[in-house]
């Protein structure tokens, strides 16, 4: 299962070239049709990826078919596209972690409704910040630093073992 916010992300070993031509290659289907667009992007590993995001959240339990049609496109010279990849996956519950920098609380919420209120998990420690702002939390460095002991519940809500956010299965293409 992928989370409600998680990107769906085509990596590349090479800097696409004609990256318009490239993108032409990858298509993304869903059920229900959901609104989002692609955008190229240099992470902070360096790589290229092509990356989809939704307009809004994706709407729990949507199927996803993702298509990346690229063997022998021509990526940078010398360079080509190796496979084609196709993926199939579901997203998961609605379950978003709302983070703000200004308070360093996170509030997690299922469906809309707040199940988890966790005082201070922004404050640095070991000279780290954290995840940048305006990113889904999806890494499991920082969702595993949000098991706290000091986390406050709403007393009709299970206690949490840990808050972890599901990861986008990555399509790598070298």
């Amino acid at each position: 299962m992928v989370g409600v916010a998680a990107p769906v992300t085509v990596y590349f070993g090479v800097e696409p070239v004609d990256k318009a031509a490239v993108a032409r290659h990858v298509t993304l289907t869903s059920v229900p049709a959901v609104q989002g667009a692609w955008a190229w992007i240099q992470h902070n590993d360096g790589r290229w990826a092509l990356d989809y995001r939704t307009k809004d959240y994706w709407p729990a339990g949507t199927k996803v078919h993702v298509s990346a049609q690229l063997y022998g496109v021509p990526l940078a010279p010398g360079s080509f596209g190796a496979a084609d990849i196709t993926t199939d996956f579901t997203i998961g519950r609605n379950q978003v972690v709302i983070a703000d920098v200004n308070s360093h609380e996170m509030v997690v919420q299922r469906d809309g409704a707040t199940v988890a209120l966790l005082p201070g998990v922004l404050r640095p420690w070991g000279g780290h910040r954290g995840p940048e702002p305006d990113h889904p939390l999806r890494d499991s460095r920082y969702a595993s630093r949000a098991d706290r002991t000091r986390a406050c519940r709403p007393p009709q809500t299970p206690p949490l073992a840990q808050l972890q956010t599901p990861r986008t299965p990555p399509l790598p293409v070298r």
